[in-house]
């Protein structure tokens, strides 16, 4: 795997072996034989993410911002299955110190190439078996970049919709308030027009009862007085023929008071 089809050896492909060679396995083993090297792609893939795992570690990056840093750097570094030149301004936005310094660090690294020419500067993917890992990268973050986004929307969906239920419990609280109110003025209403009615029919009896007993009354004066008429009545019939003048007059006070009665 590490020789081309002249029979040379890639010189930047053997420095990424023998460094992985002697990082993982050389301190723990004195001989090593051909079957203790993992392919050379296993290699290449862990150079490629252990750079970035380093840049991470040196420049203190937050999950976010090492993401937005990586995207921002690998998308334009493979074109067409090709290593791409690219201008320094498009991995350096506006003189970024950060970004900046995190490029140094990828060419002092050896994951990336810079390359001075006239009055630019470019940079470069270090070798093309350093191609398959960074598709996988940038293919790995394209996806979750996208999965956040439409998390993100769906979150904005969420707090429009609560907000909308809101408006509708509120509207819907409002609403049995109202009806609450309407029932309590309701039932206030009926209960007063009920004791309205009960005094009414009270007051109705009280009027009968007191008519009755103003009939009664009547009727017991007009008897008693009938009485005292008939008794004066009476009397006056017995004076009659001793003292006819007293007779009349007697007759005529009796009248007098039957007519007053009546």
């Amino acid at each position: 795997n590490l020789v081309d089809s002249n029979g040379l050896y890639d010189p930047i492909q053997l420095q990424i072996v023998c460094s992985n060679i002697e990082r993982k396995i050389a301190v723990s083993k004195r001989l090593i034989r051909k079957e203790d090297i993992p392919p050379v792609g296993d290699i290449t893939r862990d150079f490629y993410l252990e750079c970035w795992k380093g840049i991470q570690k040196e420049f203190k990056l937050t999950d976010e911002e090492y993401e937005q840093r990586r995207i921002a750097i690998i998308e334009n570094l493979v074109v067409g299955n090709s290593r791409n030149l690219v201008l320094e301004k498009l991995l350096i936005a506006d003189n970024n110190k950060l970004d900046e310094s995190i490029v140094k660090s990828l060419v002092k690294e050896g994951l990336l190439r810079r390359i001075p020419t006239g009055n630019e500067t470019y940079y470069q993917l270090i070798h093309d078996r350093l191609i398959p890992p960074l598709d996988n990268d940038l293919l790995e973050l394209t996806v979750k970049q996208k999965e956040k986004t439409e998390r993100q929307q769906r979150e904005r969906e969420l707090v429009k919709t609560r907000k909308r239920l809101r408006t509708v419990y509120g509207l819907l609280v409002l609403a049995l308030l109202a009806l609450v109110t309407a029932g309590y003025f309701w039932f206030d209403a009926n209960k007063s027009k009920n004791i309205a009615d009960k005094e009414k029919n009270k007051a109705d009896s009280l009027r009968i009862e007191a008519d009755e007993r103003l009939k009664n009354f009547q009727k017991v004066e007009y008897e008693k007085i009938s009485k005292e008429v008939d008794e004066i009545l009476a009397r006056a019939d017995t004076l009659k023929k001793r003292y006819p003048g007293i007779s009349d007059k007697m007759k005529g006070e009796a009248i007098g008071i039957l007519i007053k009665y009546d």
